[in-house]
């Protein structure tokens, strides 16, 4: 009997990882074909940074005043919010100008370390990070794996050298 329900176990594992997969493969699919729809659409420009593979796509939204860019050092104070390409946001808590949230430049996922290294005080995008400069082939909280990553941020300060 414990065979048996041994082998069962087994089968059933086998099963619900491959159901996974297919999930997984089917959510990178559509999250690809999202992203290389961008690549079409002409209000999107492209950014990227030297040696990476990848790119960021975003839009301006409104142009900010300031003069200087962040070093991938600093620190921002910044109103953001970051949701799916099916709009579904996955966080809203930073989009109130009494409570920024303060990020370091190098401690976000790559995509957007590499458009905040592009954007002024002021500077108000919407940023798309393919899920390869975004949390990759692994889940994060309550993001799957293979993840395009949508955000709306806004650059209020630049800390240099914090």
């Amino acid at each position: 009997m414990k065979k048996v329900l041994y082998l069962a176990l087994i089968i059933f594992s086998a099963f619900s990882f491959t159901a996974c997969v297919e999930d997984d493969d089917e959510w990178r699919d559509k999250n690809e074909k999202f992203y290389e729809k961008l690549a079409e659409d002409p209000e999107y420009s492209i950014v990227s940074l030297p040696g990476v593979a990848d790119a960021v796509y975003y839009k301006v939204l409104e142009k900010g005043e300031g003069t200087e860019y962040p070093l991938q050092t600093s620190q921002v104070k910044v109103l953001y919010r970051g949701f799916y390409y099916t709009g579904t946001e996955f966080d809203s808590g930073h989009q109130d100008i009494n409570y920024p949230a303060t990020l370091n430049v190098n401690g976000v996922v790559r995509g957007l370390s590499i458009a905040l290294q592009n954007m002024k005080v002021g500077d108000k995008w919407e940023v798309w990070v393919p899920w390869p400069l975004g949390y990759g082939s692994t889940s994060y909280n309550s993001i799957s794996a293979y993840t395009t990553l949508g955000f709306e941020v806004e650059i209020l300060e630049i800390i240099m050298y914090p």
